[in-house]
């Protein structure tokens, strides 16, 4: 017997992901990533179309955002929010943004590399880091 009582080590290696820690209270430091084929924000107007996505589901998840940064290959966000599922405020503007890109320039298929990371702010020091990166 292998590890873990599995017979082999391949079996071991098919592990499912690392459950995503969540608070409901928490402020959290999301990043996603675009595909390295794809620039995740082409032009500007690719760009307000994000935020304004932003906007609206700020609005309707009463979310709070402190600060974000969108570069061409990836974005960064401060979100509180405040009391929803960071999850589900995620899926929503990264697939409304995806149908977006797709429709636009005439593609299909994935844009972002990976689910959505994000970090718990769990200290001052930690949103000062933060915020200090964002805003330079």
């Amino acid at each position: 017997m292998g590890y873990n009582g599995c017979e082999n080590i391949q079996e071991v290696k098919t592990m499912p992901r690392v459950a995503r820690i969540k608070d409901p209270m928490a402020v959290y430091h999301v990043m996603s990533r675009s595909i390295s084929e794809f620039d995740l924000f082409p032009d500007n107007l690719d760009k307000e179309h994000f935020l304004d996505i932003m906007q609206k589901l700020k609005e309707k998840y009463h979310c709070k955002i402190y600060g974000y940064c969108l570069m061409s290959t990836h974005y960064h966000v401060i979100v509180d929010t405040c009391g929803y599922d960071i999850s589900k405020f995620m899926k929503s503007l990264n697939q409304s943004y995806v149908k977006y890109i797709n429709k636009k320039y005439n593609r299909r298929g994935h844009l972002l590399a990976e689910r959505f990371n994000s970090k718990i702010i769990d200290t001052d020091k930690y949103m000062l880091t933060v915020s200090s990166y964002i805003h330079n």
